[in-house]
């Protein structure tokens, strides 16, 4: 029978093929419940949002991360993407930071689509995503 570490290794191994490609944000079902609650439970994986993940260290918890802090907008587009499909865009002056490079975590995230609920979404760090319901998504530009 494997020891406990042995267990902790084989989750940290699924996690570690997860997080190929610099990617930190999972859906829940990406991983089997075993061990989603095994990572979960010794801090390598915090939970942002019912049924979202995000990698984490069991040695650090920052109730807010500092600022200038960097992350990627990568976590916000799988979310956005998973949640409204291709309907949703950023609020115009994100879009613009995003585009800039500026990948500071804004306190709050606004996302406009059809699809939205008007919801304020608690995530960590003391940040929010807010889904703001949208008449319509503006058509894609064509790249000249």
């Amino acid at each position: 029978m494997p020891s406990p570490n042995e267990k902790l290794a084989e989750s940290l191994d699924v996690l570690e093929a997860l997080q190929q490609g610099n990617r930190r944000v999972f859906r829940s079902d990406d991983l089997s419940r075993v061990h989603r609650e095994r990572l979960v439970e010794n801090g390598f994986l915090q939970e942002v949002m019912k049924g979202w993940l995000i990698s984490s260290s069991p040695t650090q918890r920052p109730a807010r991360a500092p600022r200038g802090t960097r992350r990627s907008g990568n976590s916000a587009h799988a979310t956005a993407n998973e949640r409204f499909g291709e309907q949703w865009h950023l609020s115009p002056e994100q879009s613009l930071l995003l585009h800039g490079e500026r990948t500071v975590i804004p306190d709050q995230l606004v996302v406009h689509s059809p699809k939205a609920m008007n919801n304020d979404i608690k995530l960590l760090f003391g940040t929010t995503l807010y889904d703001l319901k949208s008449g319509r998504c503006p058509r894609p530009q064509l790249s000249r």
